[in-house]
Parts: structure tokens; C-alpha cells; sequence
């Protein structure tokens, strides 16, 4: 796609190859250098107005590419220290410390449940098995006596009209 500036550009240069092919006629041919200047001034005009900004706009865009990698790599990590951070949270929330009888923290750290973690006093130096288990308890909310018989009766009916089927 040439503009106008690109015609008017075209335009100079073969007006400036006819005259100085018109100068040097009387020592060389005019045809020759027309042909030669021509040449010349073909691959001057498309190295600057067409090959270098084609050049320039890729580099551009490789530059623009880098830019947006590095501003990609930026985002990853951020992400990655706000989930390292998440972890942190969650593993400060497992540790326990467990006290010994002289007095000082026994242990602080992760317990393995239904493991014997053994621990050790680092001032008294005695040893202690610790064993962690979970137990479950069902909480539930309060209901109405009547609405567990009403239960039990709708059950015990439709066990009865099945055994009279």
C-alpha cells in the first residue's frame, strides 16, 4: 500500500534518474545508466520506505512481546508469593506447642495424627509420646418430638402396604 508521499517520492526519483542519465549520456549510454540508476534507486526506495519500517514494526512488536512476557512473569509471581502466602497462613494455624512438666514449650510444630510423635525437651531432655486422634461429635439442631413419631408412623405404614402388596 503506497500514500500519496510515496507516488510524489517515486515521482523525484525518476525525474533525478532521467536528468542524470541525460548528464552522462555524451560519455555513456543513456539507456545503460538510466537502467542502472533506475536499478539503484528501485531497491533504495523500497529498503527505505518499504523494508525498514516493516523492519522497525517487527521489532517493535518483539519489543511490545517481551514487554507483555515480562509483565506476565510479574503477574505469576505475585501470584504465586499471594499463594505462598495463603500457605503460610494455613501452616501457622497447624502448629501446636505442647508444654513440659520443668516449665519451658516441649514442642512446637505439626503433630501426626494417629502417629506416636515423640517429643523431646530441649532443656530437660525428656521424652514424651504424644499421640493426637480425632474423634467426632454430631451436632445437630433441636426438632420436635412429634415430627420423629409422625416419621416413625409414615415408615412403619409403608413397610405395612408393601408387606400387603
Amino acid at each position: 500500500m503506497m500514500n500519496k508521499l510515496n507516488y510524489k517520492l517515486i515521482g523525484y526519483a525518476v525525474l533525478f534518474n532521467i536528468l542524470i542519465s541525460y548528464g552522462l549520456s555524451p560519455f555513456i549510454s543513456f539507456i545503460y545508466v538510466f537502467c542502472v540508476i533506475a536499478a539503484i534507486s528501485v531497491i533504495l526506495f523500497s529498503y527505505f520506505f518499504e523494508i525498514k519500517p516493516y523492519i522497525t514494526s517487527l521489532k517493535d512488536a518483539a519489543a511490545s512481546d517481551k514487554k507483555s512476557d515480562l509483565d506476565d512473569v510479574a503477574n505469576m509471581l505475585s501470584e504465586m508469593d499471594e499463594v505462598i502466602k495463603e500457605y503460610e497462613v494455613m501452616l501457622s494455624e497447624q502448629v501446636i506447642q505442647l508444654p513440659c512438666n520443668c516449665g519451658k514449650p516441649l514442642f512446637e510444630g505439626i503433630l501426626i495424627p494417629n502417629a506416636e510423635n515423640i517429643c523431646v525437651c530441649p532443656s530437660c531432655k525428656e521424652k514424651y509420646k504424644v499421640m493426637v486422634s480425632y474423634d467426632s461429635i454430631l451436632m445437630s439442631d433441636e426438632t420436635d418430638i412429634s415430627t420423629i413419631y409422625d416419621n416413625i408412623n409414615k415408615a412403619a405404614e409403608e413397610a405395612d402396604n408393601k408387606t400387603l402388596e
